[in-house]
């Protein structure tokens, strides 16, 4: 997976599959758990992201991993 166009948000392309799993990789510093939630994380935060601004926290990024991994029924 790669996108020619670099990191993005505000729909569900490769774009911001980039930032999801950028994002959610330098949060948990585990790359492993980073590509099995990143597209998860990219559906239900990135792709719905407006603007040309936003703030995420790490600490928002790992609860939201964390709520996500629950709902998977593998919590952390």
């Amino acid at each position: 997976m790669g996108s020619t166009i670099g990191f993005n948000w505000g729909y569900s392309g490769s774009g911001p599959s980039q930032l999801a799993l950028a994002l959610v990789a330098d949060a948990l510093g585990d790359d492993d758990r980073a590509q099995e939630h990143y597209q998860s994380f990219k559906f239900k935060v990135i792709s719905r992201l407006e603007g040309d601004r936003f703030e995420l926290s790490e600490d928002g990024i790992r609860k939201t991993v964390a709520a996500l991994e629950a709902e998977r029924g593998r919590g952390r």
